[in-house]
């Protein structure tokens, strides 16, 4: 629009300069007409003279005026690209980038993707992203399946997930010193009550191994009955442990749901 302007001013201003000029070249005409005809009459010819002086001085003046304006436009135009590179949103940016400091690149995290190994935030649990549902994701944890929403998982790397995930024990002599101690230090009886779900998963884990490594018939878990949230997914579990015979609750009056017992082979 500013270029449109200044092309507008500028074509008027030489169209306004094209007639004076032309008028000038009448005037001298015009001029040079009446001093032969008056050549006796100095006065009239100095007064002609003075005349096409004061025109010529007007064009001058006119074109001092061009030149101002061209100047004025010039200016305007200079001040209003500055203040548009100063409002675009990359402004701030260019002169970050041009001083040295560059702007730190934010990178979108990915959605989650089958195959991949994750932990989960809370309990610290790692596993195996299984199946992805629109508002969930289902994580395999050792031999648990267990569905969760994605903001509760962040993605591991390979090595992470080898480090941090369960490990089974070897079978281990009756006789090893080690295993006698840790029998006679075993308690046939667990209470996650209180726990978070996946702390009480990774207890419960842990301590199943050792059941099976000290080799007890039996064992009870409680977990209390509450939103029965615990005794589902403990129970999951622990029908895929191998070497469990059999997992049930306790009898009413032992507990009833709030207790789940786990018979071993």
């Amino acid at each position: 629009r500013l270029q449109e302007e200044r092309k507008g001013i500028l074509e008027a201003a030489h169209k306004e300069a094209e007639a004076i000029v032309k008028g000038a070249g009448s005037q001298v005409e015009r001029t040079i007409r009446e001093i032969r005809e008056s050549q006796a009459d100095k006065e009239r010819t100095k007064a002609a003279r003075a005349e096409l002086q004061g025109f010529l001085g007007a064009i001058a003046e006119k074109k001092t005026k061009d030149e101002y304006i061209e100047r004025k436009i010039e200016k305007i135009r200079r001040k209003t690209t500055k203040a548009s590179a100063g409002s675009r949103p990359g402004g701030a940016t260019s002169t970050a980038a041009e001083s040295g400091s560059a702007a730190p690149v934010v990178r979108k995290e990915e959605p989650l993707k089958v195959g991949e190994k994750v932990r989960v935030k809370e309990s610290g649990l790692v596993g195996e992203v299984a199946k992805i549902a629109r508002s969930s994701v289902t994580v395999v944890i050792g031999s648990l399946h267990s569905t969760m929403p994605a903001a509760a998982l962040e993605r591991i790397s390979a090595g992470e997930y080898k480090a941090a995930a369960p490990r089974r024990s070897a079978p281990v002599s009756r006789r090893d010193p080690a295993v006698a101690s840790r029998r006679l230090n075993f308690k046939p009886e667990l209470d996650v009550r209180g726990e978070r779900l996946g702390d009480a998963l990774d207890i419960v884990m842990h301590y199943i191994d050792d059941a099976i490594m000290v080799d007890v018939p039996t064992v009870r878990i409680i977990h209390g009955k509450g939103t029965g949230a615990l005794h589902e997914e403990i129970q999951r579990y622990l029908r895929t442990v191998p070497g469990v015979a059999s997992v049930a609750d306790a009898d009413v009056r032992n507990g009833g749901s709030g207790v789940t017992v786990v018979t071993f082979e």
